[in-house]
């Protein structure tokens, strides 16, 4: 079943809406309390990224290590979490707990 061509049009008369919103809402919020200089140049990103966080976070779902805080972690079964340090290029596991 296709849409109808009347639906279409409201559904992308939205989106640019939301996108609008959200490049005026990033100007504002930098211009008044980031005050990034860059942050410019950049607003057209901003609907860009909002594509590509829930392909992010749904990417979260397939992977089993973990980097949180700058240390790296390896999601285990029982839920036990195994923290995995770095050392001259070799990965080495320690054991916590």
């Amino acid at each position: 079943m296709t849409p109808s061509p009347e639906l279409l049009i409201v559904g992308l008369t939205f989106s640019i809406f939301v996108s609008f919103t959200r490049i005026v809402m990033t100007a504002y919020y930098n211009d008044n309390y980031i005050k990034d200089p860059s942050t410019q140049q950049y607003l057209w990103l901003v609907p860009v990224r909002d594509l590509l966080i829930p392909l992010e976070w749904l990417l979260g779902f397939a992977g089993q290590t973990i980097r949180w805080r700058g240390n790296r972690y390896r999601i285990q079964s029982g839920a036990r979490i195994q923290k995995i340090a770095i050392n001259g290029g070799l990965i080495r596991r320690l054991k916590e707990g």
